[in-house]
């Protein structure tokens, strides 16, 4: 069975030719190892909505981030854009209406299933 996620598919919808080969190519022999950049600074963001919009969460992340001892270019790299999503993250200004929706997550994993494409949501 084909497997595609929900981020794949709506980015497919919406590209061109070429970048559609490009992810159906992707799909078909996805990379075996991929790394994730800004994995603290996306967990600090989640955190500081999760706690109501707290700015301590934030300055703390970026705090460790500062004192976290590097070892390559690729940890270096994303130390330092870590840091500079993370300030940017503070300079939103989230409209006075969302300030009152609360974060849940959903209770089971949504799947869809449609003519032998199996469509997965993060």
């Amino acid at each position: 069975m084909n497997k595609i996620s929900v981020n794949k598919l709506s980015e497919y919808l919406q590209s061109d030719a070429f970048r559609r080969r490009r992810i159906i190519e992707e799909q078909k022999e996805p990379l075996e190892f991929i790394v994730t950049r800004y994995k603290y600074a996306k967990e600090a963001m989640i955190e500081y909505l999760k706690t109501g919009y707290n700015i301590d969460v934030i300055d703390k992340a970026i705090e460790k981030l500062k004192k976290k001892k590097c070892f390559t270019d690729f940890e270096k790299n994303d130390r330092k854009n870590s840091i500079e999503a993370l300030e940017s993250f503070l300079e939103v200004r989230i409209p006075e209406l969302l300030l009152d929706f609360s974060l849940s997550k959903p209770k089971r994993r949504l799947n869809l299933l449609e003519n032998g494409l199996h469509v997965s949501f993060p």
